[in-house]
């Protein structure tokens, strides 16, 4: 639409675009904000190619637009904080850790952080929405607003395609090794005879060298392009990396009080045709382990509805969802939060649920603490954003954390006493397919790798 328009005749089209200037309450301060729709859509690789700030995109399960939130306004360490500041307007984006603060690799993705953005795209395929914002008390604030709203309309018209090279593979390192995972299972193994809990979710993570930097673009343009029921995420930092992943799994979504939350639990590989697909559905449906390891999730999240005083429905109860490289069982809740319970409430009392931590979550996190070796950080922690009627949160899993020429690719999986280490192994591989799969190897062979199965080693 703007094509070959000087900055003057952009401005000059604002007001007959729709060009929306207001204001909203933001604690002691104001922040004012100039929003404008326009029919047409850019590249969101073109559009982070330069972002040297706070970053964030977003797709949500049912949404129809990438939204992408770029540049920090004001910040705050955990969700519990948006409490104050808040407007039906404005609309927060971070992320929250699993339990605790991420090790010295998480740099500047060490802890929670939610920031209010100063820029916000919104995409999809044939339309744009455009939102500069800004806390300053400038009497020319709107001036200021409309010209940076046009410089960001210039420059998104004027850029070349940006297309990220894809990696090769130059080792692989995984934590823990397959010895220390069958450690671990023995050590919950363990546990279950003293009883200290019932079910527990352990984790592990493979290090990816790759022959080149700075490659979470290319990641999330890997990300974008799957074609699934699921989240697309990614939160960069001002230091370069990003904590990016597709995850199937909602941890609560809200919006006019009424909420919605998911249970998953079980998994299957897909099937290599339909026919092997079916056969492996069936078994997930009928496996006592998985219904056992399903139902303590969703008794755990009934409980919790109950004891906080919420009603609530089962929209879904054990169905079958089916992604690119693995299906799971999934039901749904939904109800409504009432005055005593809002939504960051309930939101921080359900964080981490048992498909993340296990059950007792206190005594399962405690395992989980003590027995793992690589930091979790913000894996299985939760993303998404936040406003004072609506937002919506996933929880960080099939997620990676890119940084320099590195990735660390996460995944886990439920143990219960029935759980069998290669097959709960094997399991964190399917879930690790969604970097895995594809990816040059320039590997040298290894004799001490672990063993995999057929179907993983030509995933890689």
């Amino acid at each position: 639409m703007f094509s070959g328009l000087r900055k003057e005749q952009i401005f000059c089209s604002l007001g007959s675009l729709g060009a929306t200037f207001s204001e909203h309450n933001f604690g002691a301060d104001t922040c004012r904000r100039l929003k404008i729709k326009i029919s047409r859509s850019f590249s969101p690789l073109n559009l982070l190619a330069n972002s040297s700030d706070w970053a964030f995109v977003w797709r949500g399960r049912d949404d129809g637009f990438l939204t992408l939130a770029l540049d920090a306004l004001h910040i705050v360490s955990d969700a519990d904080q948006l409490k104050v500041n808040r407007d039906s307007v404005l609309q927060w984006f971070g992320s929250e850790p699993f339990a605790n603060e991420g090790g010295e690799e998480w740099g500047d993705l060490s802890a929670g952080v939610w920031f209010l953005p100063a820029i916000t795209w919104k995409l999809t395929s044939d339309q744009t929405i455009l939102i500069v914002q800004t806390l300053s008390n400038d009497k020319n604030v709107l001036e200021t607003l409309k010209d940076k709203l046009i410089n960001l309309l210039e420059q998104a018209l004027s850029a070349e395609d940006f297309t990220p090279f894809a990696p090769s593979l130059i080792e692989r390192s995984d934590t823990p090794d397959y010895a220390g995972w069958k450690k671990s299972l023995d050590a919950a193994q363990k546990a279950f005879a003293e009883a200290r809990f019932h079910k527990v979710v352990l984790s592990r993570s493979s290090l990816l060298t790759l022959d080149r930097r700075g490659t979470w673009l290319y990641w999330l343009s890997r990300l974008i392009a799957i074609q699934e029921e699921s989240y697309v995420f990614a939160l960069k930092s001002p230091d370069g990396r990003a904590f990016l992943g597709r995850s199937p799994e909602r941890l609560l979504a809200w919006k006019n009080g009424v909420f919605q939350i998911d249970a998953i639990a079980g998994t299957r590989r897909r099937g290599q045709g339909q026919l092997v697909d079916r056969q492996a559905s069936r078994e997930l449906k009928d496996s006592a382990k998985d219904l056992i390891e399903h139902r303590y999730v969703t008794q755990y999240i009934a409980r919790l509805l109950q004891g906080l005083g919420l009603d609530y429905d089962l929209l879904d109860d054990e169905k079958l969802l089916q992604l690119t490289h693995v299906q799971h069982l999934r039901s749904r809740f939904q109800g409504h939060l009432t005055s005593q319970v809002d939504a960051i409430e309930l939101l921080n009392t359900l964080h981490p649920t048992p498909a993340v931590g296990g059950l007792p979550t206190p005594s399962a996190t405690e395992f989980i603490l003590a027995h793992e070796e690589s930091e979790r950080g913000l894996y299985a922690g939760f993303i998404g954003w936040c406003g004072a009627s609506s937002g919506e949160c996933a929880i960080g899993i099939r997620s990676a954390l890119v940084y320099d020429e590195f990735i660390r690719v996460f995944a886990g999986a439920g143990i219960v006493p029935d759980s069998d280490t290669k097959a709960e192994w094997d399991e964190t591989e399917m879930k690790m397919q969604n970097f895995l799969f594809g990816l040059s190897d320039r590997r040298t062979p290894h004799p001490e790798r672990p063993t995999e199965t057929s179907d993983h080693q030509s995933a890689r």
